[in-house]
């Protein structure tokens, strides 16, 4: 039983980690360089995904974008920093298309202190948003302790 316990909360420290990386990532990614971009390749793939009875889609995006820096060319794929290029609503990818179509010129971001780092577009995710998620996260992390150490007792 302590095993088991151990794991979920192992688990969930580990779903606590990778969600405050993404939130620093998406977070950090509004203090890039705004640079012109040309979009060079974008294809679209659909992921039907059937669940109980339920049909979702997902459109999977695959994109690069070619932008300049000091002479060197570099070439991004990300439309979101730190986020997979993935649509779940078929306007929101439509508009996405239609503004990104292939050879439009753009205004793309980038990673000063790592060029290569680029997307598309930028999060822009109010802090008390973020804290809220981060009091949300360790109060429900706290409460699974607090049913562990009643288990334990």
């Amino acid at each position: 039983m302590n095993l088991q316990i151990s794991f979920i909360n192992m688990f969930l420290l580990l779903v606590i980690v990778v969600v405050l990386f993404l939130l620093y990532r998406l977070q950090k990614s509004n203090e890039w360089i705004e640079i012109q971009a040309e979009i060079q390749e974008v294809t679209v793939q659909e992921n039907i995904v059937k669940e109980n009875n339920i049909k979702s889609v997902d459109y999977i995006v695959d994109l690069s974008f070619k932008y300049t820096i000091d002479y060197k060319e570099y070439i991004g794929t990300k439309i979101y920093a730190g986020l997979p290029n993935v649509f779940t609503d078929k306007n929101d990818l439509d508009t996405f298309l239609q503004n990104n179509a292939v050879w439009t010129k753009v205004i793309a971001y980038y990673d000063y202190n790592n060029p290569e780092d680029s997307a598309l577009l930028r999060v822009q995710i109010p802090y008390f948003a973020i804290v809220l998620i981060i009091t949300v996260i360790l109060w429900i992390w706290y409460g699974i302790l607090q049913v562990n150490k009643l288990m334990w007792d």
